[in-house]
């Protein structure tokens, strides 16, 4: 019998608040269907094994360029303009 996980991926962007006190920041992505994960370097990941599929950014700074997207079964997880 095959066992098929669902996936809460937490994409974790390490950044510094650069004036007055840090302040925590999500962003939650809407993506489904992967078997794999792939992360960018400097991002740390938490994986959780769950019953559906739920991806999250967390940054105690700016998240707006936190990316997330699935390519055929992977979730790759990075930076928007990273390379």
């Amino acid at each position: 019998m095959t066992s098929i996980f669902q996936w809460t991926a937490t994409l974790l962007i390490a950044a510094s608040a650069t004036l007055g006190l840090a302040h925590s920041e999500s962003q939650s992505f809407p993506l489904s269907g992967f078997r794999e994960i792939t992360a960018a370097s400097g991002v740390n990941v938490s994986v959780t094994v769950g019953d559906a599929f739920s991806v999250r950014a967390e940054s105690d700074g700016d998240i707006s360029r936190a990316s997330a997207a699935v390519q055929g079964q992977r979730l790759v997880l990075g930076r928007s303009g990273q390379t």
